[in-house]
């Protein structure tokens, strides 16, 4: 009931306020949401072809609980066009319910573009840009409102008639740009993201509500020690829109258990801004990666019994290194290859 009431208010806010932030989808593995962190990670992966499954699940204590679905997928796309270069192609889904209230479906394509710009092959440029289209629904008949409430009994339909849309769509855009460095099997990369860069407006109401511009900077790594036995992937995001920040960093630690290195156990440990430590626990298997992570609040214990359990799936397959991919290419194009003719080069690990 209460958590219903909360819902209401929520959307009453909306009618009143003219600039509001938008209501982001914070999934504590935003690592295994590529497409959505920046539209410069479309095509940029260490194979060719790349799909993952992202559910999350929050404050399950409540009647219904908030949750979030997210499914991509992207490939790379050769071109002889421009040397040392490729383009990457994407489509997300995410379905992010809030409540019995509240439905936000998107549906999302993807650009990216890549390109080698050191004479070592070791620093690549990236950018890309996302278009979104999005519905938000809400139906009003599975919310309750306070005004219900007439001396101690509870009437259904009391308020009256709602004067507010149902449902609305509208069109976000967001570019992206990506700096990667590769040393020795190793990655250091820097990203920079923009959303909403179009300032759509977003209200069930005849009000003009234009969603503020977000601003995504992170910095993530990929490198091995002890003689390669175990791989350290650490990373810091920091959000901004308008004047408020969100920040989230950790590292995920892999245990290879065979030598080609395509089975690992993987465990984690992430710290979000709002006081929240979050474990993770994964196993990779040869061309699949699960991870499964809980968030834990540690400054209300009332709160504590209201964390987020997350669960991802991403299948990769191709090629594991760029660079190794624009010798690939770059091979096809020296050989005078017939139709019809597979090559069949060698690349050391």
């Amino acid at each position: 009931m209460i958590k219903k009431i909360i819902i209401f208010l929520f959307l009453l806010l909306n009618a009143l306020i003219y600039k509001v932030h938008a209501q982001e989808v914070h999934n504590s593995q935003y690592y295994a949401m590529p497409l959505y962190l920046n539209p410069a990670n479309t095509g940029d992966s260490n194979y060719d072809l790349r799909s993952g499954l992202s559910v999350r699940n929050q404050w399950s204590t409540a009647s219904v609980p908030f949750s979030a679905q997210y499914l991509y997928g992207d490939v790379k796309i050769p071109t002889k066009l421009i040397q040392r270069a490729w383009f990457g192609f994407g489509v997300s889904l995410l379905n992010d319910i809030a409540g019995d209230g509240i439905n936000s479906r998107y549906g999302a394509l993807s650009l990216g573009f890549h390109k080698l710009i050191s004479r070592g092959d070791d620093l690549l440029l990236s950018g890309g840009i996302t278009t979104q289209i999005i519905n938000k629904s809400v139906d009003y008949n599975n919310l309750n409102f306070a005004q219900e409430w007439v001396d101690s009994r509870f009437e259904k339909g009391v308020v009256g008639e709602l004067t507010g849309s149902s449902s609305m769509f509208y069109i976000d855009i967001s570019l992206g740009t990506k700096l990667t460095y590769y040393f020795n099997g190793n990655t250091f990369a820097a990203g920079f993201s923009a959303s909403h860069i179009n300032q759509p407006s977003e209200s069930f109401y005849k009000l003009t509500n234009n969603l503020a511009t977000k601003y995504s900077l992170y910095l993530d790594s990929g490198f091995w020690v002890a003689e390669r036995q175990l791989k350290f992937e650490p990373s810091l995001i920091l959000d901004m829109q308008e004047g408020e920040s969100y920040l989230m960093g950790g590292v995920n630690i892999s245990k290879p258990f065979n030598i080609h290195r395509s089975k690992s156990l993987i465990l984690g440990l992430w710290y979000r801004s709002v006081v929240e430590i979050i474990p993770v626990v994964g196993l990779e298997f040869n061309k699949f990666k699960f991870i499964a992570s809980y968030d834990v609040p540690i400054n209300d214990m009332t709160y504590r019994r209201r964390g987020g359990f997350e669960i991802s799936v991403t299948y990769r397959t191709g090629y594991k290194n760029p660079i190794e991919q624009i010798r690939k290419y770059r091979f096809l194009k020296k050989q005078n290859i017939k139709r019809g003719a597979i090559p069949c080069p060698e690349f050391s690990n």
